[in-house]
């Protein structure tokens, strides 16, 4: 688990049970390194684990964001082994808002987004061990808040998701092609133009030596998702879920593990923004694609929140939580309810089959103050806290 500070350093916290109390409640996280390197906050965090040879050797790679301008890389090549700093890439006067780390389609090379107050989405890959800037994506016209990678499984590209202060989700597709994309074609057919980059690629080959080889990858917008009316804080990609084996119970975000199981990424985006909504993307098509439209919009009127500042997917896609801007968390649950199917085959001496119909969300209780009535407040004499008693059998300190 890693965590960023206003204290301007940043903690890897491994989780350690506890021997005297086993199972949920005897799980505790201890920081097991403190990364000091930036003058400034940290405002953002992204990280990629990889494994390469016979023997796998975990390779971690984290990227901190400050608003000192810099983003820090930090590298870890063994799990008992301590992170340390690899290179620092300086934004000059600007900063980065997100940050996100994904494998170039078809290599085991690490790609950094980063969205930044620019307007713009800058693109670093690693070259001779150094992340080298390859493309600066235009298309937001305001300070782009946060970015997120998905892989698609029919084609192995990868969606790049991207939101802003212009109020738009913009969805970018980076594929590699075999040639370079820039030069291809007989200039009579309608193409569209897009960003593109050669990068070497380590690739083993039958006698087990590495190579190089140049490959080439191409970006091109994918969609522009319209729908919020104010600022966009945060896009997530729906979590991997299991393709064989039991499937979870509608509403149980409890992960599944089966002796044959593989894992599958739905296309379904989730934004989230000042306009106290959380908006669920998906293609119009389902899985064989199609144009990305708003499937499902939950949110707040009224009252005292004043925009949310981000959202997450449970474990299994089936509940989303969003905080906002006075640090109340918003929990949405998702219902599938069943529907009577059939009913004209009654007549004919058919039963009517239950069939799951189309889902529902809803919103649930969250970690919260009390959740009785407040029978009495009496404050600190210096002014600094004050406890509340409550018809919930409880007494808070604030």
């Amino acid at each position: 688990l890693l965590s960023g500070s206003v204290d301007k350093s940043v903690r890897v916290w491994r989780r350690k049970e506890l021997e005297e109390r086993k199972g949920r409640d005897g799980v505790q996280f201890v920081c097991q390194q403190l990364l000091t390197s930036h003058t400034a906050p940290v405002t953002c965090l992204a990280a990629i684990c990889s494994a390469r040879g016979a023997a796998p050797v975990i390779n971690t790679l984290i990227a901190s964001g400050s608003s000192d301008s810099t983003v820090v890389i930090w590298q870890r090549e063994s799990y008992e082994g301590d992170f340390v700093c690899l290179q620092t890439l300086s934004f000059g006067r600007g900063f980065t808002m997100g940050m996100d780390f994904s494998f170039l389609p078809g290599s085991n090379e690490p790609v950094l987004a980063c969205g930044c107050d620019d307007t713009r989405v800058k693109l670093f890959v690693r070259r001779n061990k150094e992340f080298c800037l390859a493309l600066a994506l235009k298309g937001h016209e305001d300070w782009v808040r946060d970015v997120q990678f998905a892989q698609e499984d029919s084609t192995g590209d990868l969606l790049l998701a991207s939101c802003s202060q212009d109020t738009y989700v913009r969805l970018w597709r980076v594929s590699c092609k075999s040639v370079d994309p820039s030069g291809s074609g007989t200039g009579n057919e309608l193409r569209l133009e897009g960003n593109t980059f050669a990068h070497e690629c380590e690739s083993e080959s039958e006698g087990g030596f590495e190579t190089q080889r140049v490959k080439y990858y191409q970006v091109v917008p994918e969609a522009v998702l319209i729908g919020h009316e104010d600022w966009v804080y945060s896009v997530r990609w729906h979590p991997l879920v299991e393709v064989e084996g039991p499937a979870a119970a509608d509403g149980d975000d409890t992960p599944v593990l089966s002796s044959l199981w593989s894992l599958s990424q739905p296309m379904c985006l989730l934004s989230a923004s000042m306009d106290k909504t959380m908006v669920l993307w998906c293609p119009e098509g389902g899985p064989e694609g199609g144009a990305w439209v708003e499937q499902v919009r939950v949110g707040e009127v009224g009252g005292n929140l004043s925009g949310l500042y981000g959202a997450v997917f449970g474990p299994n896609g089936n509940s989303i939580l969003g905080h906002g801007y006075q640090g109340a968390f918003h929990l949405w649950r998702r219902r599938r309810k069943k529907i009577r199917r059939g009913a004209e085959k009654e007549f004919e001496g058919g039963v009517a089959e239950e069939q799951l119909g189309a889902e529902q969300w809803e919103p649930v209780e969250t970690i919260g103050g009390h959740f009785g009535a407040v029978q009495d407040v009496v404050w600190d004499p210096r002014g600094r806290f004050f406890l509340s008693a409550s018809a919930d059998q409880t007494t808070r300190l604030h």
